[in-house]
């Protein structure tokens, strides 16, 4: 995104604090830019959390995490920080916390400040975007005088409509994952929160 091309909102979301020392409720914006790029930006947040408000592309996120992404290993969740361009001290923890909530990361098991990639990225943005295709399909132009109409909508959309959002695709891996986070959580409250 060159800073000037608009974005259209796919949705917003409102997350719980980020830790037992912050109070407030964090949101978070998914836009679409005319070119199809998928962006996630901080529209709101707590006082005490410094956070960059910049659209940050997915798919700048995608080149950042390209070795995560293709083995699965654990990466340092400071990693995250390099997606913004400018830099405010909790930009990776903020991050990390509006992609375990869409899904794209999770906690490491017993790994401190480390994350895991989850999901198919490239499905998620396809999600992303279809819902803005879909809000722009509702919105025909009327001419003045005339009654306003909503515009046809497909089978594959009316069945997208009828079923919502699809769901992350889930491997092997993170079936496995899950599985050793479920025991961790078991034995670690706190880990449970994160997960």
């Amino acid at each position: 995104m060159s800073g000037s091309e608009p974005t259209v909102a796919a949705r917003r979301e409102t997350i719980s604090p980020l830790s037992d020392r912050t109070t407030g409720r964090l949101t978070y914006e998914v836009s679409v830019d005319a070119s199809g790029a998928v962006f996630l930006s901080i529209v709101d947040k707590p006082l005490l959390v410094s956070v960059s408000p910049e659209p940050v592309p997915i798919a700048r996120l995608q080149t950042l995490l390209a070795e995560p992404l293709a083995t699965g290993e654990p990466f340092e969740t400071r990693l995250l920080t390099r997606a913004f361009a400018r830099r405010a001290k909790q930009n990776g923890l903020v991050l990390a916390a509006v992609l375990c909530h869409e899904g794209l990361l999770r906690p490491a098991v017993a790994v401190p400040k480390m994350h895991v990639c989850l999901g198919d990225w490239e499905d998620w943005a396809f999600v992303q975007r279809d819902r803005v295709a879909q809000q722009e399909e509702l919105a025909v132009p009327v001419a003045s005088g005339q009654q306003p109409r909503r515009a046809p909508i497909s089978g594959d959309a009316l069945v997208a409509q009828a079923s919502g959002p699809r769901a992350p695709v889930v491997t092997q891996r993170d079936l496995d994952h899950a599985s050793d986070t479920g025991a961790q959580c078991e034995r670690n409250p706190t880990l449970s929160r994160l997960v």
